[in-house]
């Protein structure tokens, strides 16, 4: 399974909130893995030397309706149509795939 948290736009607006976080997602510039939707699109996106709630700002700035913090840091890596978009990152267990 895949877990999200905390979640960064709601409704077009900002959803997490500063004193919600911990240390790490208050101070850390890393990169950070989330889920944006925007209208009837989903996307799988990857915020490079950002905050949680750098993060957050780039989606509401860009449009998004909804976004959601997924895992990100050294384990951000994204392949798309048979090659790296970014990354790769460390080896671990887990995917997120989008297929037709």
């Amino acid at each position: 399974g895949i877990a999200g948290n905390p979640m960064l736009v709601a409704g077009g607006n900002l959803a997490a909130v500063e004193g919600n976080l911990d240390e790490k997602q208050r101070t850390v510039k890393a990169n950070r893995g989330a889920f944006a939707q925007e209208g009837g699109m989903l996307y799988l996106c990857i915020t490079e030397a950002a905050t949680v709630m750098d993060s957050a700002r780039v989606y509401q700035g860009l449009g998004a309706d909804n976004a959601i913090n997924i895992d990100g840091g050294g384990s951000s890596a994204m392949w798309v149509s048979g090659a790296y978009k970014y990354g790769p990152g460390r080896q671990i267990p887990n995917a997120i795939i989008f297929t037709k």
